[in-house]
């Protein structure tokens, strides 16, 4: 059965974007109900029926596909490292919105084209795509823990001697600050979104 936090995620954020790049109505609950059932191989008489982990992670995953965010497809045969790379490839595009807060959208592609340079791909074929086309090309688990990485250092170093402070330093924010004027969602339990 889904958490609070699964079900908000479902019915408020993944659904929506996947009905919106489909052309379908989102408030269809009849057809939810249905099209999630045959994607599940089963019966739902709601969407709190959905399984927490492996079924939620199915559905994520398809509705993100549908939407346009991740590439790929998770099929019977997927592999058990498929999910952590879709898992990762979510985080980048969540760190991602949140540094082009502080930075305009060239220096976040400048730095994708740096990591994909890096292994050995030639980042210059992905000049015309969004950002989270770019980010859906990204498969390697080493590679996406590096973007990753890269990503956290940006927004959220301390500074030091030779580096410098991240983004959301700087400009004094928490992360709670930061999610909500890049509009993510903030999944901290943090005091403000528990109101």
């Amino acid at each position: 059965m889904l958490s609070p936090a699964q079900l908000n995620a479902l019915n408020r954020q993944l659904w929506p974007a996947a009905c919106k790049a489909q052309g379908w109505q989102s408030g269809d609950r009849e057809f939810r109900r249905e099209y999630l059932g045959r994607l599940l191989g089963r019966e739902l008489a709601s969407s709190r029926e959905i399984g927490a982990v492996e079924e939620f992670t199915s559905v994520k995953d398809h509705l993100l596909v549908l939407a346009g965010v991740l590439g790929g497809h998770r099929g019977a045969g997927a592999q058990p490292q498929d999910n952590a790379v879709r898992t990762r490839q979510w985080v980048a595009l969540r760190d991602i919105q949140c540094l082009l807060v502080y930075v305009p959208e060239a220096y976040v592609r400048t730095l994708l084209k740096q990591r994909f340079a890096r292994g050995g791909v030639c980042p210059t074929a992905f000049d015309h795509l969004p950002l989270h086309q770019i980010v859906a090309e990204f498969r390697d688990a080493t590679q996406l823990n590096q973007l990753l990485s890269t990503l956290s250092e940006r927004l959220h170093a301390k500074g030091g001697k030779r580096r410098m402070c991240g983004y959301r330093i700087q400009r004094g924010h928490t992360l709670h600050q930061m999610r909500q004027l890049a509009g993510v969602r903030c999944d901290l339990g943090c005091k403000e979104c528990n109101d």
